[in-house]
């Protein structure tokens, strides 16, 4: 997610890219949100609830910075 910030991610892409099993890419997303570091967009009728990174949050402008520098 932090190499494209800007992107909306579904827990279905998360789970597909990640190889990670649905409830553990829960539990992750649940403490990323609890850290404020992504942002959950709810989901209408017609979607899925999607993910993004919270650019609005200090430490994740400085992690960006940190691993696009590298």
């Amino acid at each position: 997610m932090i190499l494209n910030p800007k992107w909306k991610f579904t827990k279905y892409m998360l789970v597909k890219w990640t190889g990670l099993w649905t409830p553990e890419v829960d539990k992750q997303l649940k403490l990323l949100i609890e850290l404020r570091w992504i942002k959950e967009d709810s989901a209408t009728p017609f979607s899925d609830t999607s993910y993004t990174v919270n650019l609005g949050n200090v430490s994740i402008k400085w992690l960006i910075e940190l691993i696009s520098s590298l």
